[in-house]
């Protein structure tokens, strides 16, 4: 009855596990049987065994264990969490508990873990150097508040702990360009044999819109007549790397975005460019409901880590300040903070949902910008 058997754990190591019959769901008239696992040693085993069998003999059932370990607690979170949310955000949750959370916590017995372990692990992920610590540990509450609700434990150890202070976004290097440094990179493109890259860059620099959603664009996204540009997906990757297209997350980032006459000019040309291309490649173009704006080789989506390594080798090959392809988004912001375009306007047309945020890239600015003032006054008065 409930034969012991061995299996490996995710770390190599060999665990102990067996499974019981519990007789006939009077229900369903399924099977019940309950599994227990994450033994270290068969002996271990065999003594919970042979417990669960008195247990079952003396009373005619088990009582449902309330000391599981964190990963069979995980995979019944999992499932609940998986309804809640978007593909693409269940699929990065999944990525953070196998690579982060689960290698610390999965063997652990749930009733055992203590707020010092996990203020330990806790204080191990903020010197490990990543800035999303934070959210790691956002979701290792989340499975104690569930074990919590289902009875496994009367008090979630992380409740109380002491977060390490963020040191903040803003202690890195700037990640925009000014004026000058934009004007300095669009030079260093060749719009002759990369109207694409050109266009694409273009785009991004003068609309401030997202990755994501640059890559998601069809033509019919672009109004040629009224010169705006409709934003109302993002392409993003969902369960075992799939690219999939989504509303955004919020309403805000649904909107119209006004095109100047450059910009619109640009995706004219390269709306040529690409129909010529794709008859060179004996590659069909779709209708313009269909057709990305942006698209690979054989007519579908791009890399979502295409555009990164078109703007790092534009960087390297011209010893370029480093920014990141989002920090094209900050440029555009802070040039509409420059140009005196008021920040509810760049909200609106950076889709931000909260003005906070669009506020917080505006104060940034607007310090660098009056250190920036100090710096030419000291130099004009020379003394």
């Amino acid at each position: 009855m409930g034969k012991i058997t061995k299996y490996t754990d995710n770390h190599g190591k060999t665990k102990y596990q067996f499974q019981l019959y519990l007789g006939k769901d009077q229900t369903t008239g399924k099977a019940k049987t309950t599994r227990r696992r994450g033994f270290n040693t068969k002996r271990e085993a065999q003594i919970t065994r042979s417990r669960l069998i008195v247990e079952l003999k003396d009373k005619g059932k088990i009582e449902r264990s309330t000391n599981i370990t964190f990963k069979i607690l995980y995979e019944k979170w999992l499932p609940i969490y998986r309804s809640t949310v978007r593909e693409s955000t269940f699929s990065t949750t999944q990525y953070i508990f196998k690579k982060r959370i689960l290698p610390d916590f999965e063997d652990k017995f749930i009733q055992k873990i203590t707020p010092q372990y996990c203020q330990e692990i806790l204080l191990k992920w903020y010197r490990s150097g990543f800035k999303t610590y934070r959210r790691w540990f956002f979701y290792l509450k989340k499975i104690f508040d569930f074990a919590k609700k289902q009875e496994y434990i009367k008090r979630n150890p992380c409740a109380e702990l002491t977060l390490p202070r963020n040191s903040g976004s803003f202690d890195k290097p700037d990640n925009y360009w000014n004026k000058e440094e934009l004007i300095r990179f669009f030079n260093c493109i060749d719009k002759t044999k990369q109207p694409k890259i050109y266009t694409y860059f273009r785009l991004l620099a003068f609309t401030g819109i997202r990755k994501g959603e640059s890559l998601a664009l069809v033509w019919s996204d672009v109004d040629f007549k009224n010169s705006t540009l409709n934003i109302s997906k993002t392409l993003t990757q969902g369960m075992r790397g799939k690219k999939i297209v989504q509303p955004p997350k919020t309403r805000a980032g649904e909107r119209i975005i006004p095109l100047d006459k450059k910009t619109l000019a640009t995706l004219s040309k390269w709306k040529e460019q690409q129909a010529k291309w794709y008859n060179f490649l004996n590659v069909g173009l779709k209708s313009n409901d269909k057709q990305l704006i942006f698209a690979n080789k054989v007519n579908s989506f791009l890399s979502l880590y295409s555009p990164g390594e078109w703007l790092n080798d534009i960087i390297q090959e011209n010893n370029l300040k480093k920014i990141t392809v989002h920090g094209l988004r900050h440029t555009h912001a802070s040039l509409l903070y420059a140009s005196g375009v008021n920040v509810k306007e760049a909200q609106k047309r950076l889709g931000h949902s909260d003005l906070a945020t669009t506020m917080q890239i505006y104060t940034h600015i607007s310090g660098q910008q009056e250190r920036k003032a100090v710096d030419q006054l000291t130099n004009y008065i020379d003394f």
